[in-house]
């Protein structure tokens, strides 16, 4: 899992308490906890033409889950996430293997596997806050707001907003993405209201990168 992840759908406003992760290039699926309920499912999609970014789509789920969630003709590898966390860091976090059977097995020791283990766990704890929050303050937390100082007018993104098309003026409150780039504040609310990409680069505004 060594591109990023885009997060581009959300629909609830809760922390749900157990994840099941479709990881669709890798060909795994992942539950986490110790339970076989699952409220959530992660379903990771390779994006065309490259595969160079993964999609994250959120789908609720009100069932136990007994057999994979979804049937796309390949087999996939089961595991069981099992990990414990502090303050929002990862403390421990280990794989449990399955059988044809659908039985757990034991402890996947490998560093290899160890490490896979880490990073989705570090995802789930992303995940979790990014539904905690909601989508609305989600939006509203990924415009960093300051005011524009006179030496900045023309500095800034070449001194003009390129969603309005004014020029910036000393005083006039910016707002800035993860990706850099700067607007007007009102203006960029307003895009991402509709859109949730940057008008410049097109990189959407929630990403994880494993």
């Amino acid at each position: 899992m060594k591109s990023p992840s885009l997060v581009t759908s959300l629909s609830s406003s809760s922390s749900p308490s157990s994840y099941g992760i479709i990881v669709r290039r890798t060909r795994t699926f992942i539950i986490v906890g110790s339970s076989d309920r699952v409220d959530t499912l992660l379903d990771i999609t390779p994006l065309p033409p490259d595969g160079s970014h993964e999609i994250v789509q959120f789908k609720h789920c009100n069932e136990p889950i007994q057999t994979m969630p979804f049937d796309d003709g390949l087999p996939y590898e089961k595991f069981r996430l099992i990990f414990t966390s502090n303050n929002g860091s990862v403390v421990t976090s280990r794989y449990l293997s399955y059988n044809q059977s659908d039985q757990v097995l034991n402890y996947v020791e490998d560093e290899k596997t160890h490490q896979s283990s880490l990073k989705v766990a570090r995802f789930v704890l992303w995940c979790d806050n990014f539904l905690r929050k909601g989508l609305p303050k989600a939006t509203e937390d990924a415009v960093k707001v300051r005011r524009l100082a006179k030496d900045e007018e023309e500095e800034e993104d070449g001194g003009i907003c390129v969603i309005c098309r004014d020029k910036y003026q000393a005083d006039h409150t910016i707002g800035t993405l993860a990706c850099k780039h700067s607007y007007h504040e009102e203006c960029i609310r307003e895009w991402l209201d509709e859109k949730k990409h940057c008008p410049m680069c097109r990189i959407p505004i929630f990403h994880y990168y494993f």
